[in-house]
């Protein structure tokens, strides 16, 4: 898997969302959709994704980062399951720490 495959799904679905509203652009829905908004609502709900949309994008950046040093640090220990790892009613690894539900850190 690649590391920064996370952001790669990321980076391919804003790719579609910024052609969709090229699309509308050129079609002249937004003009029509904030002409037709007197609050300007509509503007800050898009900003407001805007900004949401960088932040996770940013998010996977950083998610595939911390896989690729974990793996580096994993293989540096020479054991394929060494590292910080979790144990949670019969999960083990990354799974049961993201899921954290009464599961204890331990070293292995």
């Amino acid at each position: 898997r690649a590391d920064h495959g996370l952001f790669l799904l990321w980076l391919a679905y804003m790719g579609l969302l910024v052609l969709a509203s090229w699309l509308l652009w050129r079609s002249g829905a937004w003009q029509r959709l904030l002409a037709a908004d007197p609050t300007r609502l509509t503007l800050v709900i898009v900003l407001l994704f805007i900004g949401c949309s960088i932040w996770v994008g940013r998010r996977a950046w950083h998610l595939g980062d911390q896989r690729r040093r974990g793996a580096v640090a994993q293989a540096r220990e020479g054991a394929p399951g060494g590292g910080i790892g979790a144990v949670c009613g019969g999960r083990t690894g990354i799974g049961a720490l993201v899921s954290g539900r009464g599961c204890q850190r331990q070293r292995r």
